[in-house]
């Protein structure tokens, strides 16, 4: 494989102040293509929302620290959707219809992080929820997994189409509607 340059001959703290490799690894060109998609994902992959008409009133103060939340995500080698991510999907969701007690403790779990770290408020005592059970926070992780995956699937099929379309091969690439069935 073709070394494009040697992490160890550069700064300890990487290029922007960030290397996900070791100094003495080298940084090959499958690396480098890598580390594009997970900018491309992070700065421009969908947002996975429920599909419910509920959709459409997502708080723009929500949409606008995905891409935030993702960098840092991406910076901290976290592969998982973000908690802004999981507001945006389990909204829609709980405006379409009465969530049960362990999602709705999901839910302001996730509300009270996303308040607290990307918008600097402090929730009220009698919704704050700071902790989850392990069974809850187990789901929790399942729906921000299959987020993630879901998120980064979308974006592999969109490269493949275009790479399709650059090539002339003309192939037609059909996306079956998936859903996560959690509630």
């Amino acid at each position: 494989m073709e070394t494009l340059f040697d992490v160890a001959d550069t700064p300890a703290e990487g290029v922007c102040g960030y290397t996900s490799r070791s100094h003495r690894e080298k940084y090959t060109k499958t690396d480098l293509k890598s580390d594009i998609f997970d900018m491309v994902d992070a700065l421009r992959a969908p947002i996975i929302t429920y599909p419910s008409p509920w959709s459409a009133i997502i708080p723009e103060g929500v949409i606008q620290a995905i891409p935030t939340a993702r960098l840092i995500a991406c910076m901290e080698g976290e592969e998982f959707a973000t908690i802004p991510e999981c507001v945006a999907y389990i909204m829609p969701a709980c405006l379409s219809f009465p969530l049960n007690y362990m999602w709705a403790q999901i839910y302001l779990y996730v509300s009270t992080a996303y308040m607290r770290d990307f918008r600097n408020i402090e929730v009220p005592d009698d919704i704050r929820v700071d902790e989850l059970d392990d069974f809850s926070l187990s789901s929790l992780n399942k729906l921000r997994h299959w987020i993630y995956t879901r998120r980064r699937q979308h974006l592999k099929e969109v490269r493949k189409s275009i790479s399709n379309e650059l090539s002339g091969d003309g192939a037609v690439i059909q996306v079956k509607p998936q859903q996560l069935e959690l509630f």
